[in-house]
């Protein structure tokens, strides 16, 4: 006779949650958390996820990239990560497109460049 428990399929666990680190530019940190906090709020509270962001000073070695840690349950964790990457993406997009003033001076050296 064959237990009929064995051949059911083992239900979701309900809390489950997956923890991701990843690395991002340091430049770009402070649009992942928005202005004044409201963007990494606006994502935890939509996706009930735990986003942190490294301080300033806690890089990752030999780089000037900073840590962000998304502990997110696993139905939202793409919809967590997507909203890490699309931040980044819109604020290297924004550093790309700014204008380039062709009358910069050299800080250091005083002189057109």
């Amino acid at each position: 006779m064959v237990n009929s428990n064995a051949q059911q399929k083992p239900k979701k666990q309900r809390n489950e949650r997956i923890l991701i680190k990843v690395l991002v530019p340091g430049n770009v940190a402070g649009s992942i958390i928005g202005k004044g906090g409201e963007a990494i709020k606006q994502i935890k509270k939509t996706t009930n996820s735990v986003i942190r962001v490294s301080s300033r000073d806690e890089i990752f070695p030999f780089t000037d990239e900073r840590i962000v840690l998304i502990i997110s349950p696993a139905e939202k964790i793409m919809e967590s990560i997507s909203f890490v990457h699309s931040k980044i993406r819109n604020a290297k997009s924004e550093q790309i497109d700014r204008p380039v003033n062709q009358y910069a001076r050299c800080a250091q050296c005083k002189r057109e460049i």
